[in-house]
């Protein structure tokens, strides 16, 4: 089993570069923030096209004096349009290339386990994901700038006076939904900073949780958290998480599935993270450390996203190889089976 496991870790690591790796550990967040931007763009456009619509069916109400400047903004917003349009479909387009990417290192990672010893089986998924992620890198910085360009554009356009007065200067007094909020960094929030900060400083020990819940039944996994991991994530992104209830039920309250479909790849996106990110060593000590564990069956990828620290997850390690877990105190674990 030694042998093989060091088989299967020397090859991959001939295959990709320290980049290469650092690019697929990195696929997940970066679909997500993709989604988000093309969630944005969507925003806007409906804006857009209320505004489109709203030109349109009031030109017809408007006398000579100031139907010329109402014609002209109708023309800007429909250049709007296709500037919207184009970094819709190429978001759209950028996520697609990422889907499959993610799907085909899946695909290599499961076919090295179900056949480690059979190199010629996966050496060409290798040489596409390989290709696949060198187009990608060369294609995405072109057309990220692209889009910033137009989004660019797009927000001083929404956002500015022209825009705003061709209504306010007609008979008409109904404007398009939302149309104060077209640009996102200017829509109001729930609370102020300060407010915020005060909400933060009232988080006491009930925010404590030390037990590790993998429950089939509900097919949810519950991680430890901590005040200090609560207060860090309402601080840091104070946009996305409005109370410590917030922090819990999105970075902390996950789908098994997530960790228990494609273990292999499971153990080391979550081996990258923790030395990468909470231990903030280099990418090269995650890369061998991820490496050195992702084919280690016996590990539980959810005990490896529990752990706070390195040494944490050496502890168990160590347990786990004595077969002594019950020694094992940094945080209770437990298993609840769905019954059969």
């Amino acid at each position: 089993m030694l042998n093989t496991k060091e088989n299967q870790i020397n090859f991959l690591d001939s295959l990709f570069t320290q980049k290469d790796f650092y690019f697929l550990n990195s696929l997940e967040e970066e679909i997500k923030l993709i989604q988000n931007q093309i969630q944005k763009q969507e925003n806007k456009r409906e804006i857009i096209v209320e505004s489109i619509n709203y030109c349109e069916n009031n030109l017809k109400n408007l006398t000579k004096n100031n139907i010329s400047p109402f014609s002209s903004i109708l023309d800007e917003i429909k250049d709007s349009f296709v500037l919207v349009n184009f970094n819709i479909k190429s978001l759209l387009s950028l996520k697609q290339d990422l889907t499959d990417i993610n799907s085909n290192i899946v695909n290599l990672l499961v076919a090295i386990e179900s056949n480690p010893n059979s190199k010629q089986t996966y050496m060409l998924q290798a040489d596409n994901l390989s290709k696949a992620i060198s187009n990608y890198s060369s294609s995405c910085v072109n057309i990220k700038t692209e889009i910033s360009n137009n989004d660019l554009k797009l927000n001083q356009f929404l956002s500015s006076d022209k825009f705003k007065s061709i209504f306010e200067n007609t008979s008409i007094s109904s404007k398009p939904t939302n149309f104060y909020n077209t640009v996102e960094d200017n829509v109001s929030t729930i609370k102020n900073n300060e407010d915020l900060s005060n909400d933060i400083d009232d988080i006491d020990n009930i925010y404590n949780n030390n037990i590790l819940r993998i429950c089939e039944r509900e097919n949810k996994v519950y991680l430890p958290y901590n005040n200090n991991e609560i207060k860090s994530y309402l601080t840091q992104f104070p946009e996305d998480y409005r109370s410590a209830e917030d922090v819990i039920k999105n970075e902390f309250i996950l789908p098994l599935n997530h960790y228990i479909k494609h273990p292999v790849l499971s153990r080391f996106r979550e081996t990258y993270s923790l030395i990468r990110d909470r231990e903030a060593k280099s990418i090269m000590e995650a890369i061998k450390y991820s490496m050195n564990l992702m084919f280690t069956y016996e590990l539980n990828p959810t005990i490896i996203a529990a752990c706070k620290t390195q040494e944490q997850l050496e502890n168990y390690l160590e347990c786990l190889a004595n077969n002594d877990l019950d020694n094992f105190k940094d945080f209770e674990i437990k298993f609840e089976i769905a019954p059969l």
